[in-house]
């Protein structure tokens, strides 16, 4: 009679739950979004064909009005929720003191910027085409030309201190990073690619890591060299986020994907995101649970269980057992993963859960069609808390329902 009503209880609670990354209701379905910057869990502002802000976690976006500028902010960087600048085309570059309500322009040059940084509320640098590299040291109020050292098109910035800044650009077949450890006065090449770089980040004053179209790149000496991180993808578009040296999610058009070992290792988190392409992801600061994504149209999704954990599924048999069974998972009690078998006795879909004891959903182990046999699924509880979990097979003909112990 427990179990029976253990099963009900669960039924009814995880039918109204959401998935490991929810879409979220954006202004309109049309709009290329670029760039997230996350101020808090619930402050997260939003650059592209619009400029968007929620405060709510992302539960409603409000678009942000830059008078006189209709086209698309390709870069943004705030100070605190009040204090943030913005680049975009023809050398405009916006800041604003009060929380995006309004915003001044300045008129740098003439070409167009691609990403803008600034480490405190006085320094900043924004860069853009053919090479172009501005300084400024009094918020935005005026900016000086300094030289990259290359004339590609440089696409985004990073900062680990307020001396030290890396750049990644390039164009067709040509990439390059450059490096700089005297606040962007001067600069060095430290490596070229075959691709452009997108996107790059640095978590500590040695490890980095940087993205092009579908590669994914480690430094641990600071950007001087470079490894090319394999990871179980080859779609065209690809963008990550270090939450720190270890946890880091990483997505291309299809799915997203999770290391909890500085990317020596990625796991498929088996969620479904709207096909698009996804163009950035942004954690809380501070949280490797909340996070949120933006790409092509109108494209935001927000997760706050971390997208679900970092899962592997392995099949160990191919032979087809004569019935379904969820094996009790080992080690348990356990810290912080623990392995689950399960034997599938006729191909179709399965589904394996983890919740916990309010009936809450932490976790999707497995969401997907699979082939009869026996199979190994891995579960990382590494961010969660101690306490009793319950996970759960269900088939088209069959379900049943375990107890594991998280002890930290």
């Amino acid at each position: 009679m427990k179990i029976l009503k253990l099963f009900f209880l669960t039924a009814v609670i995880c039918s109204s739950l959401y998935s490991q990354w929810q879409q979220q209701n954006t202004p309109d379905n049309t709009s290329w979004y670029y760039d997230l910057e996350a101020i808090n869990q619930n402050i997260v502002y939003c650059a592209g064909a619009k400029m968007l802000k929620t405060v709510n976690s992302g539960t409603t976006w409000s678009p942000l009005t830059i008078a006189g500028y209709n086209s698309i902010v390709w870069g943004i960087s705030f100070y605190n929720s009040s204090t943030g600048w913005g680049c975009g085309f023809n050398g405009k570059i916006f800041k604003t003191i009060n929380s995006g309500t309004d915003w001044g322009t300045v008129t740098v040059g003439t070409e167009a910027f691609r990403d803008i940084l600034f480490v405190n509320q006085s320094t900043g640098l924004v860069c853009g085409d053919i090479g172009r590299l501005y300084k400024s040291t009094n918020g935005g109020t005026s900016w000086t030309a300094k030289n990259p050292g290359t004339t590609l098109m440089l696409r985004c910035i990073t900062s680990y201190s307020s001396s030290h800044f890396w750049i990644g650009g390039g164009s067709g077949s040509e990439g390059v990073i450059v490096k700089s450890t005297n606040s962007g006065d001067s600069w060095e090449t430290m490596q070229t690619f075959d691709r452009p770089i997108k996107k790059i980040q640095f978590v500590n004053s040695t490890t980095g890591f940087a993205s092009s179209d579908s590669r994914l790149y480690k430094s641990t000496n600071g950007g001087t060299n470079w490894v090319d991180i394999n990871l179980p993808t080859s779609g065209y578009f690809l963008t990550f986020f270090m939450a720190n040296a270890n946890i880091g999610y990483a997505s291309n058009w299809d799915n997203t994907y999770k290391t909890l070992d500085g990317g020596v290792t990625w796991f498929e988190q088996n969620t479904v995101l709207p096909t698009t392409a996804m163009n950035d992801i942004e954690f809380a600061p501070g949280s490797t649970a909340i996070g949120w994504m933006c790409g092509s149209d109108g494209a935001i999704v927000y997760t706050n269980n971390s997208g679900g954990g970092a899962i592997g599924i392995e099949p160990i048999s191919g032979s087809v057992p004569e019935k379904y069974s969820l094996s009790q998972n080992y080690p348990n009690p356990f810290n912080p993963t623990t392995n689950i078998k399960l034997q599938i006795a006729k191909t179709g879909f399965v589904k394996v859960t983890v919740f916990d004891l309010t009936g809450k959903e932490t976790a999707i182990l497995v969401n997907e069609n699979l082939n009869a046999g026996e199979y190994n699924v891995d579960f990382d509880a590494s961010e969660l808390t101690s306490g009793v979990y319950f996970y759960r097979l269900e088939t088209a003909g069959f379900t049943d329902v375990k107890k594991m112990i998280l002890v930290k």
